[in-house]
Order: C-alpha cells, then sequence, then structure tokens
C-alpha cells in the first residue's frame, strides 16, 4: 500500500505527456470542455465524460472477481468473532 502513490504518479505523468503532447487533451472533462467550445471541436468530447463512467465499470467488475477469491474477514478487522462476539475481553 505504500507503494501505490509512486505507480500512479507515474501513469498520471505519462498519460499527460502523451495526451497533451498528440491531442492536446487534457486529464480533466472540465479542463478539456472550454477549449472544445472555443474551439468548435466536438469530435472527441464524448470521450471525457464517458470513460470515468467505463472504468469505473471495469473497477468494480475487476474487485469483484478479486474479493469472489479471497474473503475479507471484517470481523477481524472489527475485533469480533464471526459470531459478532468481542474477541478481547476488557479487563476492569
Amino acid at each position: 500500500m505504500p507503494l501505490v502513490p509512486w505507480p500512479a504518479g507515474f501513469l498520471i505523468c505519462a498519460a499527460i505527456a502523451l495526451q497533451g503532447a498528440t491531442t492536446g487533451g487534457s486529464e480533466s472533462p472540465a479542463r478539456q470542455f472550454g477549449p472544445t467550445v472555443v474551439s468548435g471541436q466536438f469530435g472527441f468530447l464524448w470521450v471525457y465524460p464517458q470513460a470515468p463512467v467505463v472504468d469505473s465499470a471495469i473497477a468494480a467488475a475487476v474487485l469483484n472477481r478479486a474479493h469472489r477469491r479471497h474473503a475479507v474477514l471484517t470481523h477481524r478487522l472489527c475485533g469480533t468473532h464471526a459470531d459478532g462476539s468481542a474477541a478481547f475481553h476488557e479487563q476492569a
């Protein structure tokens, strides 16, 4: 988990460098909307609002598949047994 920011930052930098240099696109639908309206080139504008929806659906499918393989034992994180009883007894 502590290493996640590094690849995420790298991927965002790579996407900005590749999109900005080749297409003039940006990573933000709000940032892309203004220049598109001013230039009048609406050909690829549909990609910006639709991409987060598609990406979210793909991420949800991947997570659902991963959760089938590895059950998360939430009761262990909460300090209880599977039946809900306390795992740790407080001493008075």
